[in-house]
C-alpha cells in the first residue's frame, strides 16, 4: 500500500506534462496558422524615392521596342572590313533599313574595334562605338557614341550619313599600324597592338614618339594611373623597369610591336609554362592607341587596353591622354588650371554628371538624390586631395574618363565626361588658353 502511495505523485506528474505539451503544440500550430494568414494577407509599403530623370530612363527602358528588320539573321561582313577585324571573331547587328537598304554594326568579340557600315561602304569605326535607340516612334533615329563623342544620327537622312562618316577623323599627318601577334605554342596567347604613329615629316615626331612608346611601357609594367582595387582584380605584379622598356629605334614601329609582345608572352610563359595543356583557356591582350584630336600644339590619343587571364570576364580600359610637344608635358590638372579653383569646376562637374543619360541610367534604383556635397565627397575629393581623373583634350571640351568599377559596376562600363572649354575657361592657365587658341 506505502509503494502505491509513493508511486502515485510520479504518475500525476506525467499525466501534468502530457497535458501540458499536448497544450504547447496546439498554441504553436494556432499561431503558425495566424502567422501564415499574416503573411499571405500583409501589404508591404517601402519608402523610394525615384527621381523624376530616373522614372523617365526606367520608363524608357520598358517600353522600348527592338527595330524592325528584313531579316532576324546575322548580317554579312563585307571584305573591306576584313583590315579592321578577323572575320573568326566577329559579331554582327542590323541597326535599321531604310528604302530596302540595310546599316549594321560589327564589333570584334575581344573588343577590338566596332564599325557601322553598309554591305558597299564602311561609314564609321571606333573600338568604342555603339548605339542606341533616340526613342521608341522612330525605327531609324540613333545615338551613335564613342568615348568621346556622342551624335543623333538619323538614317533616312542624307546629311546625318555624310556627319557619320566624319564622326572619327582621319589624320595624314599618321600612319596606322595593326597587328595581332601569337605566341609559339599556337593560338593559346595573342597580343594585338594597334597605334597611330606620326609621320617624320611633321614637328616634334620624336617627341610624340617617344611618348607613344612610354604608353606600350606603361601597358607592360602595369605602371599606370588605376584605381587600386582594379591593379589588385588584374593581377598587377611591378617588375624590373629597365627589362620592360623598350631602348631599340623609335623610328621602326615593327620592332616596337615585337618587343612588346614578346615581353607580355613571357609574362605568361613564367605563369603557366610552355605546355600548352597548362593554359586555362585562351589569353589576350590589345592595347590601341588612336589619334583624335590635334590642333598642332597638342596630341590626344584614344588609349584602350582589353586583357583576359581567364574568369568570369577579362578587364578593359578608356581614357583620353593629351601631349604639349613642345615642353615634352603630358598634359594633367595642374598644366590646365590655376589653384584654388577646384570648387568651382567641381560645381561644373557636378552639373554635367547629372545630366549624363548613362550615368542615371547607372543610378536607377538608388533611394535618395545625389546633393552636390556627397557627390564631391565621392567623385572629387578624399583626405582633402583632388582626385578627378586627369583630363584630356578633344574637340568638343575636356573630357573626364572613368574605367570599371571606379563609379558603378563592371556592367555599366566606362564612363566619359566632357566639360565645354567655354565653361571652363576662367579657370584655365595661360598656358592652357596659349596652347587650345583662347
Amino acid at each position: 500500500m506505502k509503494r502505491k502511495i509513493a508511486f502515485l505523485p510520479i504518475v500525476v506528474f506525467g499525466y501534468l506534462l502530457v497535458a501540458l505539451c499536448s497544450g504547447c503544440h496546439s498554441y504553436k500550430e494556432k499561431n503558425d496558422s495566424s502567422l501564415k494568414n499574416d503573411i499571405e494577407n500583409a501589404s508591404y509599403e517601402y519608402n523610394y524615392v525615384e527621381l523624376p530623370e530616373v522614372q523617365e530612363a526606367r520608363q524608357n527602358e520598358e517600353s522600348e521596342e527592338l527595330p524592325i528588320t528584313d531579316s532576324w539573321e546575322e548580317p554579312p561582313i563585307p571584305k573591306f572590313l576584313t583590315n579592321y577585324m578577323d572575320s573568326t571573331w566577329w559579331s554582327a547587328d542590323t541597326i535599321c533599313v531604310v528604302n530596302g537598304k540595310a546599316y549594321y554594326r560589327a564589333y570584334d568579340e575581344y573588343g577590338r574595334t566596332s564599325a557601322i557600315y553598309t554591305l558597299s561602304e564602311l561609314l564609321c569605326e571606333d573600338p568604342t562605338l555603339t548605339y542606341d535607340s533616340v526613342d521608341t516612334k522612330s525605327k531609324t533615329k540613333f545615338h551613335v557614341r564613342t568615348a568621346y563623342k556622342t551624335m543623333v544620327v538619323d538614317f533616312a537622312n542624307k546629311e546625318d550619313i555624310r556627319k557619320l562618316k566624319a564622326m572619327i577623323p582621319h589624320y595624314s599627318s599618321v600612319q596606322h599600324f595593326r597587328k595581332d601577334y601569337f605566341s609559339k605554342t599556337g593560338n593559346v596567347v595573342l597580343y594585338h597592338f594597334e597605334v597611330d604613329y606620326p609621320k617624320s615629316s611633321i614637328t616634334y615626331c620624336d617627341v610624340i614618339r617617344q611618348w607613344l612608346i612610354k604608353k606600350v611601357n606603361e601597358s607592360l609594367t602595369n605602371d599606370e594611373d588605376v584605381p587600386e582595387a582594379n591593379a589588385i582584380y588584374i593581377g598587377y605584379n611591378k617588375r624590373n623597369l629597365n627589362q620592360w622598356t623598350f631602348k631599340g629605334d623609335i623610328n621602326d614601329i615593327k620592332a616596337v610591336g615585337r618587343f612588346a609582345s614578346n615581353r607580355y608572352f613571357e609574362t605568361k610563359k613564367q605563369e603557366y609554362g610552355e605546355d600548352i595543356h597548362d593554359y586555362p583557356c585562351a589569353l589576350f591582350f590589345d592595347l590601341s592607341l588612336r589619334l583624335i584630336s590635334t590642333n598642332g600644339k597638342y596630341y590626344s590619343y584614344q588609349k584602350q587596353t582589353h586583357e583576359y587571364n581567364g574568369g568570369a570576364h577579362g578587364f578593359y580600359t578608356e581614357n583620353i591622354v593629351s601631349l604639349d610637344p613642345k615642353t615634352c608635358e603630358e598634359i594633367d590638372w595642374s598644366y590646365l588650371f590655376v589653384p584654388g579653383c577646384e570648387d568651382k569646376i567641381y560645381s561644373l562637374y557636378y552639373k554635367v554628371v547629372q545630366k549624363d543619360p548613362h550615368y542615371i541610367e547607372s543610378r536607377i534604383g538608388m533611394y535618395s538624390p545625389e546633393t552636390e556635397e556627397q557627390f564631391k565627397d565621392r567623385l572629387c575629393v578624399q583626405e582633402g586631395k583632388n582626385i578627378l581623373p586627369k583630363p584630356g583634350l578633344t574637340d568638343a571640351g575636356m573630357v573626364f574618363s572613368y574605367q570599371p568599377y571606379e563609379i558603378g559596376s563592371f556592367a555599366d562600363g566606362t564612363f566619359h565626361f566632357t566639360i565645354p572649354y567655354k565653361a571652363l575657361k576662367p579657370y584655365m592657365t595661360a598656358k592652357a588658353k596659349k596652347l587650345l587658341g583662347f
